[in-house]
């Protein structure tokens, strides 16, 4: 199978920072040699592809945003971006909201930061507890 190149034609990835087009080809190569190969089969058969998960983790897809204090990968927003739009890119099931791959990797991304919605529930400010270790 080729791997994708990607098409810049407003030629972003000169705004991009070596670390970002670090976290985008790695997220590439991932999706072209472990996802692209299994997953319309998975699509066939209705099942998700739990193999991937610990992959995934390990490339720090995973609350990717968070802070490095909590094992995370403490990626800026770009990079998120990026990371989920080469996920898309390998399993755009009926948009993000019902793609398996994507759903798990948001989960403890969305909206975090000073200000952001996810992060200070995840602190217990909002529900009154820690979900994150303090």
């Amino acid at each position: 199978m080729t791997k994708f190149q990607g098409v810049d034609y407003y030629n972003l990835d000169g705004l991009l920072s070596e670390e970002e087009l670090l976290v985008r080809d790695t997220v590439r190569e991932f999706v072209d040699d472990n996802v692209l190969p299994i997953i319309e089969k998975h699509n066939r058969a209705g099942t998700f592809p739990i193999d991937l998960v610990p992959k995934m983790a390990e490339l720090g897809m995973f609350g990717s945003t968070l802070p490095a204090k909590y094992g995370c990968a403490e990626m800026n927003n770009v990079a998120y971006g990026l990371v989920m739009q080469e996920l898309e890119r390998g399993d755009s099931q009926q948009g993000n909201e019902a793609n398996p791959l994507l759903r798990d990797s948001i989960v403890a991304s969305v909206g975090e930061g000073p200000g952001g919605a996810a992060y200070p529930s995840l602190n217990g400010r909002k529900h009154g507890r820690p979900l994150l270790p303090q």
